[in-house]
């Protein structure tokens, strides 16, 4: 059962050099919408996920996880991501800047990360073998974790093909760690890889400072953003959450 599983989740997984460099690369970007995770040649190329739920007339991005791959010291902060993200909008609701802004934010969340099982799941959470990492990434010890998406059709979408890719709607997607980090990296900097990651997920890509549709860039706001390297935010930021509503089109905020 155990080998049938991992050819599934093999079979679900893609491997592209190219999403691999834009992990590493995309960070260096200039002129550029933050968040957009693909902005090629000057043109943004947005991609979202497909899947939501409503609950209590409110609309979510629905992504249900799983994470029977996931090895130490990761699976013991896997459900903190999770908490993370889906508790982003009341934890920003609740800070202090927030309330000197007198920002009216929803307590509720535009997504819910819901952990279930592995053939049922979305999104898989995984630590590979240090031979796959190596032979994935090379010798690039600065590579924490890696995200791969693929379309509702089943096709990987990648820097390489975005631009031809007719159908941009994420269907599915997988995040693998590094299997050489050890427990000496901290129980928070594990989580904000995790919640680094998850953000690539749902389009997310590293933050920039021209974002020209959000208001408060990432520099104006506490922990900056969840997209950045710094390993700053406790959870996903006022920066960010605002993103992901611009993104999807919630417009659910009286900011003031």
């Amino acid at each position: 059962m155990i080998a049938e599983n991992l050819k599934k989740l093999y079979n679900k997984i893609v491997i592209s050099i190219a999403l691999i460099t834009l992990i590493v690369i995309s960070s260096l970007s200039t002129i550029a919408y933050s968040h957009e995770l693909y902005y090629i040649n000057g043109q943004k190329y947005p991609v979202r996920w497909y899947w939501k739920i409503t609950e209590g007339g409110v609309t979510k991005l629905y992504i249900k996880t799983n994470s029977d791959y996931l090895k130490s010291p990761f699976v013991e902060v896997y459900n903190n991501a999770l908490n993370s993200w889906n508790n982003a909008w009341s934890l920003n609701s609740s800070s202090s800047f927030a309330r000197s802004l007198n920002l009216k934010i929803h307590t509720y969340s535009h997504v819910k990360f819901e952990n279930t099982s592995f053939n049922s799941a979305k999104l898989l959470f995984a630590t590979p073998t240090k031979e796959w990492w190596k032979a994935t990434v090379g010798e690039n010890g600065n590579i924490a974790g890696l995200a791969f998406i693929t379309n509702t059709d089943g096709i990987q979408i990648t820097e390489s093909n975005v631009i031809g890719i007719n159908n941009r709607n994420i269907g599915a997607g997988s995040i693998f760690v590094s299997p050489y980090i050890t427990a000496s990296k901290s129980e928070f900097e594990r989580t904000y890889i995790l919640m680094h990651e998850m953000g690539h997920i749902i389009g997310l890509g590293h933050i920039g400072y021209d974002d020209l549709l959000n208001p408060y860039p990432p520099y104006t706001v506490p922990g900056r953003s969840v997209m950045t390297y710094d390993y700053v935010a406790q959870f996903p930021t006022l920066h960010d959450i605002y993103d992901v509503e611009i993104m999807y089109g919630f417009s659910c905020r009286n900011w003031k």
